[in-house]
């Protein structure tokens, strides 16, 4: 009996021990690392851009002011860097004046002089049934004009993005794409509003001109008392020639912006990034997901494939609860340089910690201390880098299977994170491991005879496939936008 007190006793010094010893060495934290990031790397005026496939776009406009003012709808110069203009058969590089997003206007100015001008009239005028042109550039082919009648006025119309557009002229006309921003004319060859491209049916739509008045105040000369003063009906052959001249074509390199599956849940994701940190500035989440210096023009994020059970006992291992839990998460980065895509890449496939904690962190050193690769690959096929590593990473009370799927295309830098692990607060009694083999629980002290074999939550082919299969599916998504 004495000799079996001893061995207890003996037993209980060396779990003390490793206990104070052994979790310091490897750098585990006591409880869960707090979000911190004291300084904010990564800041934006509003919210967090996602990532914009480059392309081009074209629109209409009309000429408002003889030196180069025109108007045409936000959402055709909407995310452009570049805006090219035609009009009276001569190119121009147009820049923003003002914009007013949420009635979809914007307002451009271009280096030119003695333009002719469109005459401004007054949509309060109009009436159900009244005559109107829509004057626009579909397919780059300007100078189309497309008759109809006003058939509703004050409609509310949900557009793409979901945003709302009130107070519209409901038109018999359908309104083509590379039309959007061109003039709206009465019979009298007035401007009575900006046309809208729309997915509503049959139906097109206007945006009044007098809601563009706080933007037309900005240009010189601008008299609202002047809107509406024609009184005489134009015959169309004239109203066309009135209009040709002073309708825009645009084109802009604007793209759009890039998606991730649609098992990717976006909406967790505030400000289209991650999660913030408590009592911090609202982008500092980025400074724990994307090294330092670089320069980040879009970030979207999305976790998807959340299962997870718990158990109150798995005999012979535990009474305690245990946790099982996988997931995944995608991440797309678009930097200013291919270069600094590289760079990114490099450091962000160091390591991938705890997808659904909160607090997802790029934490090399932990990941060095704490995880033992089980895999690592790297191939390049047709510009596309992809590197795909699997580890198994231990922290204090959990361990898990980590797949990180790191690609990089011109810009872009994607990232897929498949992980999933087990936890049980009963540490001391029943080990975790994952490795080759899979995921599962076994004995850790066993004082008499053989302990039980090891209980299998999730093998290690099931855990490959199942990422394997994730990340194919996000990588052949997103290539196939470009």
């Amino acid at each position: 009996m004495s000799r079996l007190v001893r061995c207890a006793k003996l037993l209980a010094a060396i779990v003390l021990a490793w206990t104070v010893s052994v979790v310091p060495v490897f750098g585990f934290p006591l409880a869960p690392s707090e979000c911190e990031c004291p300084d904010c790397h990564y800041k934006f005026d509003g919210p967090v851009p996602p990532p914009m496939i480059p392309g081009l776009a074209t629109g209409s406009g009309f000429v408002v002011h003889p030196e180069g003012y025109i108007l045409t709808n936000y959402h055709v110069i909407e995310g452009a860097h570049s805006i090219k203009v035609k009009v009276a058969g001569q190119d121009y590089t147009a820049t923003v004046v003002e914009s007013l997003p949420a009635q979809d206007l914007a307002l451009l100015k271009i280096d030119a002089r003695g333009l002719p001008v469109a005459v401004l009239g007054n949509p309060d005028l109009l009436q159900v049934g009244d005559d109107v042109f829509a004057i626009g550039c579909p397919g780059s082919v300007c100078g189309t004009v497309t008759v109809g009648r006003v058939a509703n006025t004050g409609v509310t119309i949900t557009v793409e993005g979901g945003k709302e557009l009130h107070g519209m002229l409901m038109l018999d006309i359908t309104i083509d794409h590379g039309s959007s921003g061109g003039p709206l004319v009465n019979p009298r060859g007035e401007v009575v509003g900006i046309t809208t491209a729309g997915k509503q049916g049959s139906f097109g739509f206007a945006v009044p001109i007098n809601q563009a008045i706080l933007l037309l105040r900005r240009v010189p000369g601008f008299d609202p008392s002047q809107m509406g003063k024609a009184a005489a009906e134009l015959p169309f052959r004239q109203i066309r020639e009135r209009m040709n001249p002073v309708t825009v074509f645009l084109v802009t390199d604007q793209g759009r912006a890039l998606e991730l599956p649609s098992r990717y849940d976006t909406t967790k994701w505030p400000r289209q990034g991650g999660f913030t940190c408590q009592g911090l500035p609202p982008n500092c989440y980025l400074d724990r997901n994307v090294p330092p210096g670089l320069h980040l023009v879009g970030y979207i994020a999305g976790d998807a494939d959340e299962k997870e059970w718990s158990r109150d006992r798995l005999p012979p291992f535990t009474e305690k609860p245990v946790w099982f839990r996988q997931k995944c998460g995608a991440w797309v980065m678009q930097f200013a340089t291919s270069a600094e895509a590289q760079e990114a890449a490099r450091a962000l496939s160091c390591c991938r910690d705890s997808v659904w904690e909160g607090d997802p962190t790029w934490d090399c050193f932990t990941c060095s201390q704490a995880r033992t690769v089980i895999f690592s690959t790297r191939v390049a096929t047709k510009g596309v880098e992809v590197t795909r590593t699997v580890a198994s990473l231990l922290r204090y009370h959990t361990t898990s299977l980590t797949c990180v799927m790191v690609a990089t295309v011109e810009s872009y830098v994607i990232v897929l994170v498949a992980q999933a692990w087990l936890r049980c607060k009963e540490e001391f009694v029943c080990g975790f491991k994952a490795d080759e083999q899979g995921l599962r629980v076994e004995r850790w002290f066993v004082l008499f005879g053989s302990g039980p074999p090891p209980y299998v939550v999730m093998t290690y082919d099931d855990f490959i496939k199942w990422a394997t299969d994730r990340d194919k599916e996000l990588l052949e998504f997103i290539l196939a936008q470009f």
